[in-house]
């Protein structure tokens, strides 16, 4: 009877302590499940405004994967933003989603409307691994929290072509990749 007891006080404390750690660990959520890639260029694609382009996938889309599997979105956020205490990181805050011609430190360009080019806010869908179409986010907000260990991403978008809103969030660890002296 000793025993017994004896084992299910080990085990109580046992589930106490993972319960806990649990608890008090950095949480993951939101639907954009996976970082794609995040890279800073500073001043090197547009002088004058430092820039960030973060991009996330949602669903099962893992395009990390060789070849590219799942099915999901693709997120792409490119933002003008300094940075955030020293860290390459952009600075905490709400960006709004604008044209190229309103162009600035603080805000976020609207989808691939750029010379042509694919900068800018915008969306791709894949459905088993294979691209299906995009969207271009016209407008909406892009709100920034946290640090690079714990990072809250969170984008309110209209879509032009698709002409509806959407929310999109991101929860967890955001490393962005220097690529500003390159």
């Amino acid at each position: 009877m000793k025993k017994v007891s004896y084992f299910l006080v080990v085990l109580s404390c046992i589930m106490l302590g993972f319960t806990s750690c649990g608890e008090n660990g950095p949480k993951e959520g939101g639907n954009m499940k996976r970082v794609a890639a995040a890279f800073y260029y500073g001043e090197n694609l547009f002088p004058g405004m430092e820039y960030f382009s973060l991009r996330f996938t949602s669903g099962t889309l893992d395009l990390n994967q060789d070849p590219v599997v799942g099915t999901g979105d693709v997120i792409v956020l490119d933002i003008f933003s300094e940075c955030q205490d020293g860290m390459i990181f952009p600075k905490e805050g709400e960006y709004t989603i604008v044209d190229m011609e309103r162009i600035e430190n603080g805000y976020a360009m609207a989808g691939a409307n750029y010379s042509g080019s694919n900068l800018g806010c915008y969306l791709m869908f894949a459905e088993d691994g294979e691209a299906t179409g995009g969207d271009y986010i016209t407008s909406g907000t892009i709100k920034i929290e946290g640090t690079p260990d714990r990072a809250v991403v969170t984008a309110n978008v209209e879509l032009e072509i698709l002409g509806e809103s959407r929310t999109y969030k991101y929860v967890g660890p955001l490393a962005i990749k220097d690529l500003s002296e390159k």
